[in-house]
């Protein structure tokens, strides 16, 4: 399987190249080329393997491309001629953009076309609607109900979404609830996430080097910026490993936080664990908890590692009585401020 990195690039640089019958191209004038393109763009060069994975690419499915393996004359720049191995498509002015679609691909396609429709305000959605109509006669029709926020003209979704796929650095004016002023940050966009209900921005910030979220409905304006675009080698998803939410303080550690649910709740956290390193306590571990926490009946002990932010507290103590926190103290003493602070917003209603 070919690096996923980049990888559009590539396959259409080699398809370039491939179809062309007035050039003889070796495997390491196919990863020059290829090359070329991708410092074009600041990214970085590949190696010759990746080349040939990615024509192991093109020969599978959903391809199935024919490549032909032909010796050809080189000359040289002493004047000696020697032959290299060359490369190029069997069929003549073959393309795989040229490339019919089956019916199974065309299914494949509506159906991704389809679920692209369900997220109204994405860049593009009447073009995507035609397409389908090209290929199905049907028009998109919703058959999905997500909870979330629509993605309208004032979210600058739209921007966003374009912004990041053309790897474009972009000007933002943010204005964040605790601010009376705007503020302006160069940036470099990478991916937007739905988080309660609320979509943001992980940008890479141009000043400090540093990683920053935005929420989208705090944006005041958005502006294309005439600067390089800088391609992280790191996997950005990566930034969420050790949180809930979007949060990510890195003066924060990691902390291994045990807690106990009530029977109500068991089974909803088992398959909707609170954070991706959940783990359920039971055996040897679990008569252990027991013994040392014998006011909690019944119910089951877990634990996630993660990073103490605002979204954690929040998800820890939307449980009510069903979730005890028992460890670290540091995070019990959280939860429980949490609460106190609760019950003092209360307190006048109470008779």
């Amino acid at each position: 399987m070919p690096s996923t990195k980049n990888l559009l690039v590539r396959i259409a640089t080699l398809d370039s190249l491939l179809s062309n019958r007035y050039h003889n191209y070796s495997l390491n004038d196919l990863t020059d080329k290829v090359n070329e393109k991708l410092s074009e763009i600041d990214c970085p060069p590949v190696t010759r393997r990746t080349i040939e994975y990615d024509i192991d690419f093109l020969e599978s499915a959903p391809f199935y491309v024919e490549i032909e393996k032909y010796r050809s004359d080189y000359y040289m720049s002493n004047g000696k001629i020697t032959v290299k191995k060359c490369l190029r498509y069997k069929q003549n002015g073959f393309s795989i953009f040229n490339h019919t679609l089956s019916s199974d691909e065309k299914y494949v396609l509506t159906e991704a076309l389809s679920y692209l429709g369900q997220f109204d305000g994405l860049p593009n959605f009447e073009s995507l609607e035609a397409l389908k109509i090209k290929y199905d006669d049907k028009p998109i029709k919703k058959i999905m109900l997500l909870e979330k926020n629509e993605l309208d003209q004032t979210t600058h979704f739209a921007v966003l979404f374009t912004a990041i796929s053309q790897q474009q650095v972009i000007t933002l004016t943010y204005k964040a609830f605790n601010r009376t002023s705007a503020t302006k940050y160069i940036l470099h966009p990478y991916l937007l996430k739905e988080y309660n209900r609320r979509w943001y921005l992980l940008a890479l910030s141009d000043d400090t080097h540093e990683i920053k979220v935005f929420a989208l409905d705090r944006i005041v304006n958005i502006d294309i910026c005439n600067k390089n675009y800088f391609v992280s080698d790191e996997d950005i998803l990566e930034y969420f490993d050790d949180i809930v939410g979007v949060a990510n303080y890195t003066e924060e550690e990691v902390l291994e936080i045990l807690f106990w649910v009530s029977d109500k709740d068991v089974q909803y956290i088992r398959t909707r664990p609170i954070h991706a390193s959940q783990i359920f306590f039971h055996s040897a571990k679990e008569n252990k908890l027991r013994q040392l926490y014998p006011q909690l009946e019944g119910g089951a002990f877990f634990s996630i590692n993660c990073k103490k932010n605002y979204e954690l507290i929040q998800e820890l103590t939307s449980y009510g009585s069903n979730l005890v926190v028992l460890s670290p103290q540091y995070i019990v003493d959280e939860v429980i401020n949490y609460i106190d602070n609760m019950n003092e917003k209360y307190s006048f209603l109470r008779k």
